[in-house]
């Protein structure tokens, strides 16, 4: 019903958050690559463990975020969310895509089939790279 509405007006998506829980997997963070060519930063508690990996910067058209959801709640004082004793390891897998108005008109040229290929492309590499990290 809101599709139908929304779909007779002139709108333009410019962000699209999609986010992915990983309960009980602890093998995520050795996920190293997203995409070739992108930055990737890493960021650690003060006791020496990971709690942050981001590819791509806060600028670009697609920034992935890996981090330690329960660090996240417990540092929000949310505790009464957490069930640590069913899902001790949650992480949580974040892409953040951006469209700027140059992206727009590159994108606009491309069939949907070819923008699909692409986005498949990125979601099977990261499928691949924690498939054959598990031990």
């Amino acid at each position: 019903m809101y599709f139908a509405r929304l779909n007779s007006l002139t709108v333009r998506l410019s962000r699209f958050d999609l986010a992915f829980d990983i309960f009980n997997r602890p093998e995520i963070v050795n996920l190293q690559h997203i995409k070739g060519g992108v930055t990737h930063k890493v960021f650690y508690g003060r006791g020496g463990e990971l709690e942050t990996k981001y590819w791509g910067s806060s600028g670009s058209n697609v920034q992935v975020r890996l981090y330690d959801k329960n660090k996240e709640i417990i540092a929000h004082k949310r505790e009464e969310k957490l069930d640590l004793g069913v899902n001790p390891f949650w992480w949580r897998l974040e892409f953040q895509l951006r469209t700027k108005i140059r992206q727009h008109q590159k994108e606009k040229n491309k069939s949907p089939q070819t923008i699909e290929r692409r986005n498949e492309s990125i979601c099977g590499r990261i499928k691949r790279s924690i498939n054959t990290e598990s031990p």
